[in-house]
Parts: C-alpha cells; structure tokens; sequence
C-alpha cells in the first residue's frame, strides 16, 4: 500500500472567521493565511490541514 499526501482546505461560509478557524483547529487544521478586501467585506481565512 502507497501513503498518499492529500491536502485539504475548508472553504465555509460562516459569521465568525475567526472563531470558525479556532474550532477547526482542534481537528488538526492550521490557519495559514487570511484576506479582506475592504474594511465592512467578509474575511477568507485559509485553514489547510495535510501534507
């Protein structure tokens, strides 16, 4: 059996970025990165988890 390296990255919709990154980091995600385009716009959080 061959290991395989997956990579996975949550994109969610949800009302607190931050918060969700917190709770999805008990499974192991890591908050890589985050982006607003404007102040008042939604914030992208990158949360990958794997290899």
């Amino acid at each position: 059996m061959t290991a395989v390296d997956d990579l996975i990255t949550l994109v969610i919709r949800t009302e607190d970025a931050e918060a969700a990154a917190a709770w999805y980091a008990r499974l192991g995600f890591t908050k890589d990165r985050e982006h607003r385009f404007e102040p008042g716009l939604p914030l992208f959080v990158s949360v990958p988890h794997g290899g």
